[in-house]
């Protein structure tokens, strides 16, 4: 028969292993909380960084779209630079750089007169290069577009094409 001393002790020995049970399990659940806002922190950079391309892409499109609207662009390239504010603050989000339209090659076959009885037409193949820089960080990235249109004669490009 166990007299009330050994009780006693027994009674002892079981809170100090509930308190270390309890200190392992803090332990996992602090890994298990830092491993979380870990993974929401990688999460939330990667979805700037996909914001911040798509973002690059509208301005670069922005620009190649100011470069097509002007047919002086394709009779005497050159390279623009345009600023673009994308969430109309009115400072700079970005600022695009685009490099002259090439003309890769052009081709005038099976291209019927237009409705003016004007024949001799052309498909041109263009290239447009934008570098795009994000100005309040800095970073860059370039984007290449491609683009095939008909010119006709009277709009015989400097290079030829």
């Amino acid at each position: 028969m166990r007299t009330i001393s050994e009780k006693r002790m027994n009674g002892h020995r079981q809170q100090g292993i509930s308190m270390v049970m309890s200190l392992i399990m803090l332990v996992v659940l602090t890994m298990i909380a830092i491993s979380a806002t870990y993974s929401t922190n990688s999460s939330m950079r990667i979805v700037g960084n996909m914001q911040m391309k798509d973002e690059a892409q509208i301005a670069a499109q922005y620009a190649i779209d100011s470069v097509l609207s002007n047919l002086n662009n394709f009779t005497t390239p050159v390279a623009q630079t345009l600023s673009v504010d994308m969430d109309n603050n009115g400072t700079a989000d970005y600022s695009v750089t685009t490099s002259p339209p090439v003309c890769l090659f052009s081709s005038s076959e099976g291209l019927p007169a237009n409705e003016t009885g004007v024949s001799g037409a052309e498909m041109t193949y263009w290239e447009f290069t934008a570098q795009v820089t994000h100005v309040p960080s800095g970073s860059k990235s370039k984007i290449t577009f491609g683009l095939n249109t008909a010119l006709l004669p009277y709009m015989a490009t400097a290079g030829g094409c």
